[in-house]
């Protein structure tokens, strides 16, 4: 039985083997990782927590990130999200959203189902999902306020 299946190992292996009329070509290999996500050094805002925060980000991108690489699982990146986060809402709220969304980074216990997948290949995690839009603020606020 042994012999059977060795015989049929190096048959199969002579219809993929290399002929003199078709040999390999030599081709230029390139390593370098490709850049999905541009980062953005210029800060346009009035606000001056997030011109703090936007200036901590760039610091930080440009000293750790750059040389660390590509790690954060999900789009956008941990950094952007805190970003985006305290621009959205405050300093308080935005770095309380960017610890939540760090614990889950960092969890590799739980399942990823519930994030749709962008089209870099990352889980897809905005902040908009966990901001609610200003009539429904306006909303809660007027249910609070009776």
């Amino acid at each position: 039985m042994t012999k059977f299946l060795l015989a049929i190992l190096c048959l199969s292996s002579l219809s993929i083997a290399q002929i003199e009329t078709h040999k390999w070509e030599t081709k230029t290999v390139d390593y370098l990782l490709q850049q999905n996500e541009e980062k953005s050094t210029t800060i346009k805002t009035n606000n001056v927590s997030t011109l703090l925060i936007s200036s901590a980000q760039i610091i930080y991108h440009k000293l750790f990130s750059e040389y660390d690489g590509d790690n954060c699982p999900f789009y956008p990146s941990c950094s952007t999200f805190f970003v985006h986060a305290v621009d959205s809402l405050n300093i308080v709220f935005g770095s309380f959203l960017f610890a939540d969304r760090f614990t889950r980074d960092l969890n590799f216990f739980k399942g990823f189902e519930s994030y749709p997948i962008h089209k870099s290949g990352k889980f897809y995690d905005p902040v908009k999902r966990y901001i609610k839009s200003t009539s429904e603020k306006l909303i809660v606020i007027n249910e609070v306020a009776r």
